[in-house]
């Protein structure tokens, strides 16, 4: 298991590379396309801009959402409606909500980060985990703190906070009580 979507860039550029030495060239450029889809640096604590580069150098830097064109958009979401991997869904429906401000995208998007985080809620993945359940709850609080969704992500980072208990992992317990905390979630 890949614990988010920076840790895809390599498979996708060696998918994309393999596809080429065979001459597939439509179909390495899909993989490319996913890859930097993958590759946009998540900033989740910066609403107005949760992606940004993954690398800046003299001037240059790596794609970011705003370098989407129509057609990708177009293709995203194709993605979005195809993948079956819960960090890749839930990457594809936030950046259809960045790119394009589609509130139909909002309530997936919060339910496939939900899926991905829960996943990730391990010793070794915590940390990923963490941010992916702030993100859901930013989805979830902009479509309505009084609606089911929101009450839904709450009881995820809820249960995340129980299991962390259990298992007396105390920095990992106290990262989702923050969170809860940033959404004034102790009145849901």
């Amino acid at each position: 298991m890949k614990p988010c979507c920076q840790y895809l860039i390599r498979p996708y550029s060696e998918a994309a590379n393999e596809a080429e030495t065979l001459n597939n060239h439509q179909e390495a450029a899909a993989y490319r396309f996913i890859e930097v889809l993958v590759g946009f640096y998540p900033r989740f604590e910066i609403p107005s801009g949760p992606f940004g580069p993954m690398s800046q150098i003299e001037g240059n830097r790596s794609p970011i959402p705003s370098d989407l064109t129509d057609n990708d958009l177009e293709a995203l979401v194709e993605l979005a409606s195809l993948s079956l991997d819960p960090t890749l869904r839930s990457r594809f429906f936030d950046l259809l909500w960045i790119t394009k401000k589609d509130y139909n995208a909002c309530s997936p998007a919060a339910k496939e980060y939900i899926s991905a985080a829960s996943r990730l809620n391990t010793a070794e993945n915590w940390t990923f985990a963490v941010s992916l359940f702030h993100r859901a709850l930013y989805f979830a609080a902009l479509l309505g703190r009084d609606k089911p969704l929101f009450k839904e992500v709450v009881r995820a980072v809820r249960i995340a906070t129980e299991d962390s208990i259990e298992e007396s992992v105390d920095f990992r317990c106290l990262s989702y009580l923050k969170i809860l905390e940033h959404y004034r979630c102790d009145d849901q």
